[in-house]
C-alpha cells in the first residue's frame, strides 16, 4: 500500500490552518443568503428553524448582567442576541470574515477577537459565562479549547457549550458516505463533514473533555440533521441518537 492509500484510509486531519482557510471561504451561515446583499433576519430565521434547540440552550430570554464570551461568532446571529439580552458580550472568531458580519450587525464599535479558541488572548478568571455553539468541535484539538474556556472563566462561572455527538444518525450517514469503505468508525468519518478534522463525541468522552469543571451535564438531543438524512428512521432512538451534544459546565 503506498502512501496516497494510507492517507485515503485515515481519518481527515485538520490543523488550524486548514480550519480556517475553510470558514474564511464561507462563514457559517452564508448558505442561506444571497453573499452579494445578505439577508441578515433570513440567516437567523433559517438557523433557529432548523436548529430550534439553540435558544433555550443559550438562554436568549434571560436577562445577562455579568460579562460573556462567546468563542465563534459565525455571522453573528447568537451574538446579536446574548448582546440584547444584557450585560457585555466579547465576540471571538478564527476568521476575519465571520467578524466582518458582526460588525455589519452590531456596530464598528463591537469587542471583537480574532483568535484561536485554543489559546485565547485573555487573563484567567474573566468572564461569567462562556458560549459556544458548534465551534470547539472544529478546532484540531477540542480539549485544549474546552481548558481555555474553564481558565478564562470565574469561579462559579458556566461555559455552555455544543459538540457534535456519535453514536448519532448523522454520524452513521458520514460513516457511509465517507467511513465504512475507509475501514473508519463513525467518530472518525465525521473527520470528513465540514472543516477538515471535525469532531464528534460520545457524552462519556464528552464529559471527559470538561473534567477540569466543578459540574458537568452533557445530553445528546435529537436534531432536524438526524432526521433530514434519515427521514422517520432518524426519530429512533429518540435524543440518545441525536446529532447535538449539550454541555453545560460550572467552574
Amino acid at each position: 500500500m503506498d502512501d496516497g492509500q494510507r492517507r485515503w484510509r485515515r481519518p481527515r486531519l485538520g490543523t488550524l490552518d486548514s480550519v480556517r482557510e475553510f470558514w474564511e471561504a464561507e462563514a457559517c451561515g452564508e448558505r442561506y443568503t444571497d453573499a452579494q446583499a445578505v439577508d441578515y433576519a433570513a440567516v437567523d430565521a433559517t438557523r433557529y428553524r432548523l436548529e430550534p434547540q439553540i435558544e433555550a440552550f443559550a438562554r436568549f430570554d434571560q436577562p445577562f448582567a455579568g460579562l460573556g464570551l462567546e468563542i465563534g461568532t459565525g455571522m453573528g446571529s447568537d451574538f446579536a442576541r446574548n448582546v440584547a439580552r444584557g450585560g457585555r458580550w466579547v465576540g471571538l472568531d478564527l476568521t476575519a470574515r465571520s467578524l466582518e458580519h458582526v460588525r455589519a450587525r452590531i456596530g464598528p464599535g463591537a469587542p471583537l477577537l480574532r483568535s484561536d479558541a485554543q489559546s485565547l488572548p485573555i487573563g484567567a478568571d474573566t468572564f461569567d459565562l462562556v458560549y459556544s455553539w458548534g465551534v470547539m468541535l472544529h478546532c484540531p484539538d477540542p480539549g485544549r479549547a474546552i481548558n481555555e474556556a474553564h481558565r478564562v472563566l470565574k469561579q462559579g462561572g458556566e461555559a455552555l457549550v455544543m459538540l457534535y455527538h456519535s453514536p448519532s444518525w448523522v454520524a452513521l450517514s458520514a460513516w457511509l458516505r465517507w467511513g465504512w469503505h475507509r475501514g473508519l468508525t463513525p467518530s472518525q468519518a465525521v473527520t470528513y463533514m465540514e472543516s477538515p478534522g471535525t469532531h464528534a463525541f460520545s457524552a462519556r468522552a464528552a464529559t471527559r473533555l470538561f473534567s477540569r469543571f466543578r459540574q458537568v451535564s452533557v445530553a445528546p438531543v435529537r436534531t432536524s440533521w438526524d432526521t433530514r438524512w434519515w427521514g422517520p428512521i432518524g426519530r429512533i432512538g429518540g435524543d440518545a441518537m441525536g446529532w447535538f451534544l449539550l454541555c453545560r459546565a460550572t467552574k
